[in-house]
């Protein structure tokens, strides 16, 4: 990809914030390695729960109450999308692993609030994206993240 005309937007951080398109429904299995360990997965929602507070926090998202936001996702995950069904007691591991990015973003927007990760507002209010990547990458908060 060529540097000099690649874009992008501060509504790009995580994909959850692209509008949806219009698409016709395509009925065909697609392979997709959503999880491929616990572990791996849950540095990576992490990772995404920080980006997304950043970027919820620029555009004046309220808060939703952080500790309900584990168990809510845990139940539409496992029994209203019918994971546990399908997957048994594995799919309740990575649901309560995944569920976790629910609840760490609102904990992340709380902190940011209260004015911790400036290096990050000032990076990603500067469109300085590389930089901001590369504070979250290798799966452990800043710093100055407040305890969870």
């Amino acid at each position: 990809m060529r540097r000099d005309v690649a874009v992008w937007r501060p509504e790009m951080i995580v994909h959850e914030a692209l509008p949806r398109m219009n698409a016709v429904r395509l009925h065909a299995p697609i392979e997709h390695r959503f999880a491929t360990s616990l572990v791996g997965r849950a540095e990576k929602e992490e990772r995404y729960a920080l980006l997304w507070a950043v970027r919820a926090f620029a555009e004046g998202r309220r808060l939703k109450p952080a500790t309900l936001q584990r168990p809510a996702h845990l139940i539409r995950d496992c029994l209203l999308h019918g994971g546990l069904w399908r997957g048994g007691l594995d799919a309740l591991r990575l649901s309560w692993a995944v569920s976790n990015y629910h609840a760490a973003k609102y904990r992340y927007l709380r902190a940011l609030r209260q004015g911790h990760f400036p290096e990050l507002m000032r990076a990603f209010v500067e469109g300085r994206y590389g930089e901001l990547f590369s504070f979250v990458r290798g799966g452990q908060p800043p710093p100055d993240a407040p305890a969870g």
